[in-house]
């Protein structure tokens, strides 16, 4: 399957109940952590049986939820959204205010996903107070542009 998850979600969203919607919006506004759940963790969050989770899957084109999780973490990943579709020409402002606020969150998310904290731990560990190497005297304002 290689539609990208969000795409998925959006095609199928008229095929869900009531129940599987109430997924859908946890998965929407929970992503990041929502790949890392259980099919038991998600139904708790979810307030629904793991039965509805795992008809929610099908329901996409799943065959069960190891691989909805799968194609989850990698939209994240990527970071693209449910509503990154081109404005129309003839779009009012506040779609174009919308539009350009899901690609600054998508740039947000993936940066998010990309992190590690273990490599920012490392990466500061020089510069922590215990450690002998000299701290950076600039600050940030002397590095951006005049």
């Amino acid at each position: 399957m290689s539609t990208n998850f969000w795409e998925l979600l959006q095609q199928h969203q008229g095929d869900l109940t009531k129940s599987g919607r109430t997924v859908a919006e946890y998965l929407v506004q929970h992503a990041a952590e929502a790949q890392y759940l259980s099919i038991s963790s998600l139904a708790r969050e979810c307030q629904v049986a793991e039965a509805t989770v795992f008809r929610f899957c099908r329901a996409l084109g799943f065959e069960g939820y190891h691989e909805m999780r799968i194609a989850l973490a990698q939209a994240n990943a990527t970071g693209m959204l449910v509503n990154q579709q081109e404005p129309a020409p003839d779009a009012d402002t506040a779609t174009l205010c919308e539009h350009a606020s899901a690609l600054f969150m998508t740039a947000i998310n993936g940066t998010q996903n990309a992190l590690s904290p273990q490599a920012v731990e490392q990466a500061v560990a020089p510069a922590s107070p215990t450690s002998s190497a000299p701290l950076p005297t600039a600050t940030c304002r002397s590095w951006l542009p005049a």
